[in-house]
């Protein structure tokens, strides 16, 4: 797992840590525990890839991104936004795409 991953508060406890196997260059972990389960998956594969709801079990997802999406920390600072409402957020019926940047996947209710 990519060591340089910010971790938004929510995410933090968890008690088991599974690999998941997908197709193509995919990595997928299933994290567990206090009664939740998270999804972290990345892409560090040259051709591209995805993870569906459906493939977690889900109909449909929200994604977290682990990296904020300022490019650097002084655009960051400067734009007084608190944390964690830097982390960009969405929600996913269908394939979501991955590259080199993990994100988080829960079920959306």
């Amino acid at each position: 797992m990519p060591a340089a991953l910010a971790c938004p508060e929510g995410f933090r406890g968890f008690s088991s840590i599974e690999k998941v196997q997908t197709a193509g260059g995919a990595r997928v972990y299933k994290l567990g525990g206090n009664g939740r389960t998270v999804y972290i998956a990345w892409n560090d594969g040259k051709d591209a890839a995805s993870v569906s709801p459906d493939e977690l079990g889900w109909s449909r997802v929200k994604v977290t991104s682990s990296v904020p999406r300022f490019e650097n920390g002084l655009k960051l600072l400067e734009s007084k936004e608190e944390y964690p409402a830097f982390f960009d957020v969405s929600e996913a019926t269908g394939p979501v795409g991955l590259n080199k940047v993990p994100v988080f996947l829960e079920e959306y209710k």
